[in-house]
């Protein structure tokens, strides 16, 4: 697959804060919700588990995200 971000290019970190997901009773798992801007003008958000937390994790978990993004829609269009 093609990558989705040139490589090279900036992603911009607007915001990160740790949100409680509950598994089930008594168990509270946290979240690490990111929301980030491509140097194309795209924000979206990704959600990590804090315990899996890595700068590797969130760029691919942003390659992910911008995936279909990149599919769905076009460089040009003609109306």
């Amino acid at each position: 697959m093609a990558d989705v971000v040139k490589p090279g290019s900036k992603v911009k970190i607007l915001s990160k804060r740790e949100l409680p997901h509950y598994v089930s009773p008594g168990v509270v798992e946290t979240l690490v919700d990111i929301t980030y801007r491509t140097e194309d003008g795209y924000e979206g958000r990704v959600t990590v588990p804090k315990k899996e937390l890595t700068a590797d994790r969130v760029k691919a978990e942003i390659r992910r995200a911008l995936a279909p993004v990149k599919a769905a829609i076009p460089e040009e269009i003609t109306l």
